[in-house]
C-alpha cells in the first residue's frame, strides 16, 4: 500500500470501487474510516446521509489534474512536466464549511497541510520507487490489482496519445 503512514490506515480497501475509466478521465470510491475525522463528514453536516457521509471521490482528469474529494475536505494537485524525470507539482485544498466552523477550525487546518505534505512526499517516494523498479534489470511486465484500474486507465490514455503521434 503506498500510502501506509498516511490515508491508507484509514482506507478501507476491501470496499474500493474502481470502475473502468473514461476517455479523458477516471475516478474511483473510496471509504474512510472514522479514524480520520476530517475524512468523514462533520457531525453538524446535514446535507450528506448514509455512507456518503465517509465517501471520498478521487478523480484524475487527463494527464495533468488529480482531485479527491472527500465529505470533510477537497486537494487537487496539477502537475506539470519540466522534462524527462522532472515534474513540478502544484496542489492546494480546503475544509468543508462545517469544519471551518467548528471552534477547532484552525487545528482541523493543521492537520489538513501536514497530511497532504505527508501524502506528497509519500506521492514521490512510491513514483520513485515504481521508476526504478521498472528500469530493474529483472523486471518483467505483471497482472495488476484491481485497486491499480486507473493506473491501466491511464496508461490506455497515454498509449492513444502516442498512437496518434
Amino acid at each position: 500500500m503506498l500510502h501506509r503512514a498516511t490515508v491508507g490506515p484509514h482506507s478501507k480497501l476491501d470496499d474500493m470501487e474502481c470502475p473502468p475509466g473514461y476517455p479523458a478521465f477516471n475516478y474511483h470510491w473510496i471509504t474512510k474510516e472514522a479514524s480520520l475525522p476530517i475524512g468523514n463528514a462533520h457531525p453538524d453536516n446535514t446535507r450528506l446521509t448514509g455512507h456518503w457521509r465517509k465517501t471520498t471521490a478521487l478523480l484524475a482528469i487527463y494527464p495533468t489534474h488529480l482531485v479527491t474529494l472527500t465529505p470533510g475536505y477537497f486537494w487537487y494537485l496539477a502537475l506539470q512536466p519540466r522534462g524527462v524525470g522532472q515534474v513540478h507539482i502544484r496542489f492546494g485544498g480546503g475544509l468543508a464549511p462545517e469544519f471551518i466552523a467548528d471552534p477547532e477550525a484552525n487545528a482541523h487546518m493543521s492537520t489538513l497541510k501536514q497530511l497532504l505534505d505527508e501524502v506528497n512526499a509519500e506521492d514521490r517516494r512510491g513514483v520513485q520507487a515504481v521508476f526504478r523498479g521498472v528500469h530493474a534489470p529483472l523486471a518483467k511486465p505483471g497482472n495488476l490489482s484491481h485497486l491499480e484500474r486507473p493506473n491501466y486507465d491511464f496508461a490506455r490514455y497515454i498509449a492513444s496519445k502516442l498512437a496518434q503521434h
